[in-house]
């Protein structure tokens, strides 16, 4: 936001579709990270429930390059669109 790219809705199913594929590394090993991940994804969860996605995803190309986080909250809670702001792939 704010760098002048123009932002719109898209629908949920479409952005899905922009989702990059993980490219290796450990994922969240320890106890104590997973348990503060589930902590704020209840934070987050509750927040676009009752607030909506604010903060628009970014798509870069044709990738999913921000908002992976709110991506998934949104799906688990039905939004059938989501702000989404397109901009340059290398930008």
């Amino acid at each position: 936001m704010g760098d002048g790219h123009a932002v719109t809705m898209m629908p949920t199913e479409e952005v899905g579709l922009l989702m990059s594929p993980i490219t290796g590394g450990p994922v969240a090993a320890s106890y104590q990270s997973a348990h503060r991940w589930v902590a704020a994804r209840a934070l987050l969860t509750a927040d676009i429930a009752v607030n909506g996605v604010k903060v628009p995803l970014s798509v870069r190309g044709q990738w999913l390059r921000d908002g992976h986080h709110r991506f998934a909250v949104a799906v688990d809670l039905g939004l059938t669109e989501l702000p989404v702001e397109y901009g340059d792939e290398y930008a």
